[in-house]
This record gives C-alpha cells, sequence and structure tokens, in this order.
C-alpha cells in the first residue's frame, strides 16, 4: 500500500455556460464553471453522444483574473484540478444536483486552466 497518493482530476471540454462569480467579498470570490465533455464514438454508427457536466470551482486569484478576461460559454478549456465531493450540492442549482456531487477545485497550490484555441463545436451543444 503506498503512502502518498495523488489527487488530480485532468478534464477538456467546452464551456456549457458562461463563468459564475460568487463573492462574499472580493477576498473571498470564486469562479463557477460547468465543463461539458463528452464519450468519444470510434465507428461511424449513428447513436447519441452521451455528455457529461463537471463543475469546476476557481479559487485562485490569478486563474480567476484568467477566466474574467479570455472565457465565455462554447470555449474549449483545459482543466487540472483537485477532486472533492461535496454533500448536498452547492450555490444556486442545487436543486439540480441529488446526493453527493463531485466537484473540481483550482486553487493556487494545485490546478491550472488553459483556453484551448480550436473554436467549439456547433454540435456539442
Amino acid at each position: 500500500m503506498p503512502k502518498t497518493a495523488i489527487n488530480r482530476v485532468t478534464l477538456v471540454g467546452y464551456l456549457d455556460s458562461d463563468p459564475q462569480t460568487v463573492a462574499e467579498n472580493s477576498e473571498y470570490e470564486q469562479i463557477t464553471l460547468d465543463v461539458v465533455t463528452r464519450d468519444a464514438i470510434d465507428d461511424q454508427t449513428v447513436r447519441p453522444h452521451i455528455r457529461w457536466k463537471h463543475r469546476v470551482i476557481v479559487l485562485d486569484y490569478f486563474t480567476r483574473q484568467y477566466v474574467h478576461l479570455f472565457l465565455s460559454k462554447g470555449d474549449g478549456v483545459f482543466v487540472e484540478g483537485k477532486l472533492v465531493y461535496i454533500s448536498g450540492g452547492r450555490g444556486s442549482n442545487s436543486s439540480n444536483f441529488n446526493g453527493n456531487n463531485a466537484e473540481i477545485i483550482i486553487t493556487s497550490d494545485q490546478g491550472a486552466l488553459r483556453r484551448l484555441e480550436e473554436p467549439a463545436v456547433k454540435e456539442f451543444f
């Protein structure tokens, strides 16, 4: 049994909506992103794509500034962060979630967020 473990998640997907800012005050501001991904299909058969929606919470000051300046709905993103489980959901959309929900947290010491240069795929939404 290893004595250390790594809690790291990597996602490549698209923003399902514009980033939402939640601020108790400017020092404790956080940004919530909804990143959608889907399973890749290797064959040419016609079948529905499975979409997954992931909640990303940005706590790092510099990453929040990056989000404000460069990201909006439909942008492709690369996300690295720490996986945490929140019981009962978080924020105004908590009625959409039941039970324990996974969130990816980006802090100053763990995580990264970058915009992909490719344009968003229209059929994705």
